[in-house]
Formats: C-alpha cells, structure tokens, sequence
C-alpha cells in the first residue's frame, strides 16, 4: 500500500495532487468517394486492413468472392462478405482533363457488413491512392462471374 507526504492513502490524498494530461483527441479523417454511382463519405482509418461497405448501401443482386472474419480493436470477431467494387476520389472541382488524375477508379476488394460505424471505411493507404483517381474517369471495371478475372472497358 503505497502513501502520500502525510501518511494518507494515494488514492485519497495524492489523486488531487496529480494531474492527468490532457486529452488529444485526433480528428478523424474523411474522404468523398464514388461506389456504385453512389456518393459517400468514407472514413480513412489507419487501423483498418481491408476497405469495409455497409450491405444495405448494396444492391441485394450483388455477387460475393468470398468470406472474411473482421477483428474490431474492441468485441468480438465479427463474419463478413466480401466483393469486388470500383471506387474513386468524387471532387466537383476535378475537371476531366486534370493532369493529376491520372487512374481509373481502383478495383477493390470490400469487406460487406452492417456493424460498421461508418458506410464506408477505407485503409488510410488506399484513401492515399485515391487521390490520383477520379469519378469522371472514362474506365472502369466489372466482375465477370470468376473472381480472378475482371473486364476493364474504357468509354
């Protein structure tokens, strides 16, 4: 049992003495992007390990690649779909012939679940390689019935 200056308890008498540091709160940080032709604002998580969609933002014909277990930092595992998606940075201001904006929206797998928080929730590197895509992109891809393969088309 440990004791302050008069012989008190530490819990009781140092508890006042000492003060906690200041709480730093890290604003989250978000992203508008392109799903489906759909807006959404996606959070850039830089725990996340796979990007992650709400199912009921998806159409109920969508086709699933696979399953996955989600570990969140906090409760318990939790099962997931996964599909294939295109996504891509939406800016009103990007014009289409923007050098910047040099890749057709990124194809990617998503993680399916109604759990999240978020709609969208995407690995701070892939919010990262987005900033060189755009939604007026004239490319982009669709899921042939195998997985492993994808169509590409440019318009």
């Amino acid at each position: 049992h440990f004791t302050c200056n008069q012989g008190v308890p530490v819990i009781d008498a140092c508890s006042a003495l000492v003060s906690a540091p200041d709480i730093e709160l890290t604003p989250l940080q978000y992203v508008d992007v392109m799903i489906n032709g759909k807006v959404y604002k996606a959070l850039s998580d830089s725990g996340a390990q796979i990007p992650l969609i709400r199912s009921s933002l998806l159409s109920s014909d969508i086709s699933y690649v696979g399953n996955i277990n989600l570990k969140p930092a906090v409760g318990n595992i939790i099962p997931a779909k996964l599909t294939v998606l295109d996504v891509a940075k939406y800016d009103e201001s990007t014009e289409s012939g923007d050098p910047d904006v040099t890749q057709a929206p990124l194809h990617l797998t998503f993680a399916v679940s109604d759990v999240a928080t978020s709609d969208v929730v995407l690995p701070r590197s892939i919010a990262k390689r987005l900033k060189s895509t755009s939604h007026k992109c004239k490319q982009f891809c669709v899921n042939v019935d195998q997985p492993s393969f994808n169509l590409c088309i440019i318009l």
